[in-house]
């Protein structure tokens, strides 16, 4: 509350958040169980309209300490990355995140926080000297973000194989309905719904950096799947689904002036050619550390 004070919003608007706030309890039930009633001192109340500005207000001010490292926060992950040339200000930053936990009644989780190098070529890799590890947090090759499989190379291998793996065991789920008797063209909606949309979930963030084989991969997929019928036999190959749905969400960006993206487009002067060209992102990084700091309340 005392942040949102800070805020020019009518009295009458923070009146009625601050009741709202005001004595929250909460409990657990399970089966017929039903935990003790505690009390909510901390976080974000789940499920709630208020839910998303309020976690805006609460981290608006957790912001790096050194120029040049950033912090990305998206619901209750956050993000900490360190360029090569600040790598030796990785723990000041860290305990920068645990004095805002802290200080906000919340807890930095060491135990689900995770470290990733990135260089520029695993060639060069074993030549360089790393970093020494942030406090108590794991060093992994590889880590999920938002449900995107990023690994030390910058490449899109480790999350196209977990697809693939993924999209396997959907096949079985395809087989059982077929063998309960639905029709042709109610299993193709299936796969639609549930293995295309899993093959192309967020794609634009992260089929630039497939590769030829990975491509390979995934189109042997998709042929195997019109072998066995899941899918129509006119299904797009996995290049052609990429990229309609680059068109798509470049589409969008460009004719929504609100479009959080929108203020990374060049400014182009208006022409009445309609051809335009999409480039797909390519970071080239030498040495990043990106710490994921969860919080939970106490």
């Amino acid at each position: 509350m005392e942040k949102l004070s800070e805020l020019s919003i009518p009295d009458h608007i923070y009146n009625w958040i601050h009741n709202w706030l005001n004595n929250r309890t909460h409990s657990t039930k399970f089966a017929k169980e039903v935990s003790k009633v505690s009390a909510v001192t901390a976080s974000i109340i789940q499920g709630s309209g208020l839910g998303p500005a309020a976690y805006l207000v609460t981290a608006a001010d957790l912001r790096p300490i050194r120029a040049g490292n950033r912090i990305v926060k998206y619901a209750d992950d956050t993000y900490l990355i360190v360029p090569e040339a600040n790598s030796s200000f990785a723990n000041d930053e860290l305990s920068n995140i645990q004095t805002w936990a802290t200080r906000n009644n919340l807890n930095l989780n060491y135990t689900k926080s995770e470290e990733i190098i990135f260089c520029a070529r695993v060639a060069r890799r074993s030549s360089e000297q790393l970093p020494p590890p942030c406090q108590t947090v794991e060093r992994l090759d590889k880590l999920t973000v938002l449900g995107i499989t990023i690994n030390a190379r910058l490449t899109a291998t480790d999350h196209v194989s977990g697809l693939l793996s993924s999209c396997s065991s959907l096949l079985y789920m395809l087989r059982i309905l077929r063998s309960h008797g639905i029709s042709d063209t109610s299993l193709q909606d299936v796969f639609r719904a549930t293995v295309l949309a899993k093959l192309t979930y967020c794609s634009p963030a992260w089929s630039g950096y497939c590769t030829a084989a990975d491509l390979g991969r995934l189109d042997g997929f998709l042929c195997r799947c019109r072998r066995l019928g899941y899918c129509e036999q006119s299904q797009s190959s996995i290049a052609e689904l990429f990229s309609d749905i680059d068109d798509t969400f470049f589409s969008r960006i460009i004719s929504n002036s609100k479009q959080i993206l929108q203020q990374f487009l060049a400014n182009v002067n208006s022409s009445s050619c309609s051809l335009y060209v999409v480039v797909r992102p390519s970071v080239c990084l030498s040495s990043v550390c990106n710490v994921r700091a969860p919080y939970s309340g106490d």
